[in-house]
């Protein structure tokens, strides 16, 4: 999905759905932010979205200072699988950040990222806020202000580093995760896998650059939030671990 600013009238933005590759390979269209949702990457033919060479057609479509975003689930993909993905996009991408929503166990992040600074324009960020269908939005998911969606916040690109120096980009012409996920029987087991390497990676403070955005009430309630969800993503990783043992007795003959 691709989304464009409107010009000329009140609405936020209009969103075009079609075919990230064909579009990015041949239109050229640019736009202020590209979207891949919920399309799994072990699937056949879905690898093509999420790789080295796709993330770069997307950066060439982008306007300045638009953003990229992907939907990068942490089931059915191995660890190597899971930060090969998150390697490609790196290599891309100066700025990348890894978000996870709490409101429930969820077994999917949202990757987005960034070419130029800052990664939060506090301009932008303030009218996002302040606009009426974007604040609803948000609002259903509790989320009031921008500390609410920093404490979402997992991993930076500076986080991710050590953990993906080792591992190779996935690339349209090593399509591995396709052959090696692809073959998984088990949807839960890289869920529990992939969760605990991404909370281990989680810093103990907000990002600064993200801070940065913020007043300085923002600040202070971000910080706050932010180690209060450390607690809930503790949590969620014990409740994962319950719930695939229970899962695992049950299959027992």
């Amino acid at each position: 999905m691709t989304i464009r600013q409107r010009e000329k009238d009140n609405e936020p933005y209009y969103a075009l759905a079609v075919n990230g590759v064909a579009v990015a390979g041949t239109s050229p269209e640019r736009f202020d932010a590209v979207l891949s949702d919920s399309i799994h990457p072990a699937c056949a033919g879905n690898g093509s979205l999420y790789s080295l060479e796709y993330f770069r057609l997307i950066r060439d479509r982008l306007e300045p200072g638009g953003i990229a975003s992907m939907w990068l689930p942490t089931y059915f993909l191995t660890p190597d699988n899971f930060g090969a993905i998150l390697k490609a996009f790196s290599e891309v991408f100066p700025h990348v950040a890894v978000w996870y929503e709490p409101s429930t166990l969820n077994a999917f992040t949202i990757v987005t990222g960034k070419i130029e600074d800052p990664v939060w324009d506090p301009e932008q960020l303030a009218r996002a806020f302040s606009h009426p269908q974007i604040r609803d939005d948000l609002a259903s998911l509790d989320i009031k202000g921008p500390a609410d969606l920093l404490a979402m916040l997992i991993a930076t690109e500076a986080d991710l580093a050590p953990w993906l120096n080792d591992i190779p980009s996935h690339t349209d012409d090593r399509p591995r995760v396709e052959y090696q996920s692809g073959r998984l029987l088990d949807r839960n087991e890289t869920w529990l896998q992939n969760f605990p390497i991404l909370l281990d990676l989680r810093p103990s403070a907000p990002a600064a650059e993200y801070m940065a955005a913020l007043s300085s009430e923002e600040q202070e309630r971000a910080t706050v939030l932010y180690e209060e969800r450390a607690g809930v993503l503790k949590f969620h990783q014990q409740l994962l671990a319950e719930r695939l043992a229970a899962l695992s007795r049950q299959a027992l003959p």
